[in-house]
């Protein structure tokens, strides 16, 4: 519902904070096809341990041992 919600308010920016978190696998899939295409055009910056949501970034950035690198290439 929050995701619904936050997607309605038509904002510039979103921030999705573990959008898919205590999902199992087939409606993670369905969210991530959802958001595919409701994310087209806009920009949206998604925080998530998850592998799956990975498809909807341009760009992303790993932090680990508190530090903020950029992909694969940070360590």
């Amino acid at each position: 519902i929050n995701l619904l919600r936050a997607l309605s308010l038509e904002r510039e920016i979103l921030l999705l904070d573990e959008p898919t978190a205590h999902l199992d696998k087939v409606t993670e899939a369905r969210v991530v096809e959802f958001l595919t295409e409701i994310l087209k055009g806009r920009t949206a910056v998604i925080v998530s341990h998850r592998e799956a949501l990975q498809s909807l970034c341009s760009r992303r950035y790993v932090m680990e041992r508190q530090v903020l690198g950029h992909g694969e290439e940070a360590f």
